[in-house]
This record gives structure tokens, sequence and C-alpha cells, in this order.
């Protein structure tokens, strides 16, 4: 109920509201989360030391959730036990998929099958931020 209100664009008894960021909303069986990207990537406490941080947002069955900061570079590589989904949500950079690079912004996403090279390089001095959904989930350990 509160994520199909929260979509929806127009319908009477949900007058469409502005909002100048988007929203990160977590449904799990324990809980339901609503929040802006900026307190979910403030709540993540990224030290801003490391090249690559990442933070789990979700474990659930079928994948796990992170948001990534990206401050530098990553190396091509690929992942042959899962694939990804990224979506920038702050900062801006390039990700390499394959042979091609396509220039990123804050809301672009990519879906990256197994066994596809791929890495993205920050282009924002300030660092980037994806949310980044890996299938199947990480193991535990």
């Amino acid at each position: 109920m509160l994520v199909a209100s929260s979509l929806c664009g127009g319908c009477s008894p949900c007058a469409p509201r502005t909002r100048t960021s988007a929203r990160l909303l977590v449904g799990t069986l324990e809980a339901t989360r609503v929040q802006s990207f900026a307190e979910a990537i403030a709540g993540a406490r990224f030290s801003g030391q490391q090249p690559i941080e990442a933070r789990v947002l979700s474990e659930l069955e079928a994948a796990t959730v992170q948001l990534v900061r990206i401050q530098g570079a990553e190396q091509p590589h690929r992942h042959a036990d899962h694939e990804l989904v990224v979506m920038l949500v702050e900062g801006r950079g390039t990700m390499r998929l394959g042979e091609h690079e396509v220039d990123m912004t804050r809301g672009d996403a990519v879906v990256i099958a197994r066994n596809v090279v791929h890495a993205f390089r920050n282009a924002d001095p300030a660092g980037s931020v994806a949310l980044v959904v890996r299938a199947p989930a990480a193991a535990s350990h």
C-alpha cells in the first residue's frame, strides 16, 4: 500500500507531490523504510578515504542491495557468479561495458550480465554513489 501510493502519479486520492530528490523504498517482511537517497548515503557513513566503499542496505533471498561510493576508477573486471543493476544516484562518470564507454549522470542505470567486462570511472570531484543490486545474493561469508 505504501509503495503503491508513493508511486501514484495523479489519481484523486493521492494528488501528485513535488519532490526535489528521488526516494529509496525498501520493503521486507520485517519492515518498510522510506528515505531519500541523501539520507541513505548519510546513513552509509562512507569514510571517503577509500577509492571504492560498499555498504549493504538489504540482504534479500535472491539479491543483495548496496550503496557503492567510488572516488577513483575501477579496474576492468567481470563477475562469473552474478548479474548487476547499477543506478547512479550521485555524481557522474564513465561506465565501460564490454567494448563501449558511456557517460553516466545521476539517474542513469546499467544492467550488467554475467561475464561482461565492466568498470566505472568517477568524474565528480565529490565522488559518485551508485545503488547496486546484485543477483543472486552475495554468499553469507
